[in-house]
């Protein structure tokens, strides 16, 4: 229920607009702001400077949320409640819409992207007004963009591919700044889960330790293509096992894997080395390492012809 007060709230203040002085106020609902009543008023007197625009409010109040839940976790507070306003909206994303871009993405891209599993993605897709983390993930295969949601909190299989899916979009709207934004933020949370360790994968049953093995391997084949088309940097180094078609037996599409297992293997050899010649940031390789990358490359294309025969 909303209180009234006597004076503007904070944010109407600091922005010198007509507040309705109540409780979230109307202007501080419209723009999204937190609605405040923290500041001791001031005597009257001369006017300051212009007033703050909605987005310097927002970044100011983000990082003041952020340094408090920093600091709350360094002395061992639990996190902060999600936002309820952040929840799903219901009917934003249409079952028929997810049913029909779920069916697209695993009869023609699969092969490309097996990172996820049909079954549990209907399952999902039956519950995901109820579940942040499958309703982001079903939006990104829609083409929608993610709302607000602290997914750094739990790193999932669904949070890590639906960045990457973000990347995609936004690689193929030519947005590269955000398309790197998203796909950098995903080799970051691989490190922060530990999927770069080959122990990481003793702890999740096989379903889901293939998924996040070849989701691994698709980020780290992604961000060498990148690299080399962009001069961007790397990341991740080739620390786990390949995955292979007996990593899932339940994988009905296993036998489609070949393409993406080959790719991954394209682009082990060209590590930070060539890169950084690449970028630039080195001037010269050794002929022992050209002869060393050639081999690489000429062995993999002859196990490629031998997959092909067969």
């Amino acid at each position: 229920m909303t209180q009234a007060v006597k004076r503007a709230c904070d944010a109407c203040h600091s922005r010198k607009v007509k507040c309705d002085s109540v409780n979230p106020c109307r202007n501080c609902g419209q723009a999204q702001l937190s609605c405040t009543y923290n500041a001791i008023p001031q005597k009257k007197g001369p006017k300051g400077s212009r007033a703050k625009g909605i987005s310097e409010l927002r970044e100011t109040q983000r990082q003041t949320s952020l340094s408090a839940k920093v600091q709350n976790r360094i002395n061992g507070g639990p996190c902060a409640p999600p936002n309820p306003g952040l929840a799903p909206t219901p009917g934003f994303l249409k079952s028929e819409l997810v049913k029909e871009c779920i069916a697209f993405f695993f009869d023609n891209l699969y092969p490309q992207l097996p990172i996820l599993d049909r079954n549990s993605a209907e399952q999902q897709a039956l519950e995901m007004e109820q579940n942040r983390g499958a309703y982001c993930l079903l939006a990104s295969l829609s083409a929608k963009v993610r709302k607000g949601y602290e997914y750094l909190d739990s790193i999932s299989l669904n949070v890590l591919a639906t960045n990457f899916f973000l990347f995609a979009c936004h690689y193929g709207l030519e947005s590269h700044d955000r398309s790197w934004y998203y796909l950098r933020e995903a080799s970051t949370m691989i490190h922060l889960t530990g999927m770069h360790q080959e122990d990481h994968y003793m702890k999740h049953e096989s379903v889901e330790a293939s998924r996040r093995r070849r989701l691994f391997w698709l980020v780290y084949a992604t961000e060498r293509a990148y690299a080399l088309q962009r001069s961007r940097p790397l990341t991740l180094q080739a620390t786990i096992n390949l995955p292979t078609v007996n990593d899932d037996m339940t994988d009905p599409l296993a036998h489609h894997l070949n393409g993406f297992l080959i790719l991954s293997n394209l682009f082990k050899p060209f590590d930070d080395t060539f890169n950084n010649t690449w970028s630039k940031a080195r001037h010269n390789l050794s002929p022992q390492y050209l002869a060393g990358m050639q081999k690489q490359l000429t062995d993999l294309v002859q196990s490629y012809e031998i997959i092909d025969r067969n």
